[in-house]
């Protein structure tokens, strides 16, 4: 696995606080337009959500634990293989977030990345073997994963899917 295949937050432990951030992938790619900083403060029982946009509109949201019912964790296949072929590598998208005890659902961060090469059809494995060979995955399902069990231990919330 490797991390270079993955556009996924920074997340970092910070004086009894989590950090997560954009990513540097990401950020270069929107060129520093859209930012996200979320920070959840074991201490204070909050979440701290900021937002930044166009470099100057600046949007701050805060969420007390009492408030999440569950963390959001799904997935997505974004690739458009899925649509005109049964054999394709996946695009994985995993989102993490909260579900509030209103059922409202924000979503806090999404994992990009290359997925595994996958084989719905009728025809056999073997003969996608070079597919196979040079199949890459990235972190994100691994990172993603983590960090919505963080977000559920600190909070003390169970891990339930997303409501489409």
């Amino acid at each position: 696995m490797l991390h270079l295949f993955s556009i996924c937050p920074r997340v970092k432990e910070v004086k009894g606080k989590v950090v997560a951030s954009t990513g540097w992938t990401f950020t270069i790619l929107t060129l520093g337009t859209m930012l996200k900083w979320v920070t959840i403060d074991p201490k204070r029982e909050k979440i701290f959500i900021t937002r930044r946009y166009l470099w100057l509109l600046r949007f701050r949201k805060t969420i007390s634990f009492k408030r999440v019912r569950a963390i959001i964790y799904g997935y997505d296949d974004l690739s458009p293989g899925t649509i005109t072929s049964v054999a394709h590598d996946s695009l994985d998208c995993f989102t993490v977030g909260l579900r509030l005890k209103d059922e409202s659902e924000m979503k806090l961060f999404r994992f990009f990345g290359d997925g595994v090469f996958t084989n719905d059809g009728p025809y056999h494995d073997l003969l996608y073997w070079r597919e196979y060979l040079r199949d890459r995955t990235g972190t994100q399902e691994r990172e993603s994963f983590v960090f919505a069990e963080v977000i559920s231990e600190l909070i003390d919330a169970p891990i339930d899917a997303p409501r489409h």
